[in-house]
């Protein structure tokens, strides 16, 4: 039974450094422990509730698209390109899903 639940446990645990109450995620400011969205961590060591990243990618393409509708022929990459939102890094991979 102690077994049992410890390894639930591990497979809903999240890391440590976003269980105290100071890391919230930065596009909902909700703590990451109060909610039971997954958490996502991005190549450039930021976190998110998966929910809240999935509509902040949403958002900024419905923004490019609106930049190209006005604006066509002066956009540089940075005008059309998805970013993190805490570092502005281009084109952010998931790498671990919690």
């Amino acid at each position: 039974e102690n077994n049992e639940n410890n390894e639930n446990n591990e497979n809903n645990c999240i890391p440590n450094e976003l269980n105290n109450k100071d890391a919230l995620c930065s596009i909902c400011l909700e703590e990451y422990s109060n909610t039971n969205s997954n958490i996502i961590q991005l190549e450039c060591q930021h976190y998110y509730h998966l929910d809240c990243f999935i509509q902040w990618v949403i958002k900024q393409k419905y923004e490019i698209i609106k930049r190209l509708e006005q604006n066509n022929h002066n956009l540089k990459e940075e005008d059309i390109s998805i970013y993190c939102p805490e570092c502005k890094k281009k084109f952010p991979k998931i790498i671990k899903l919690y």
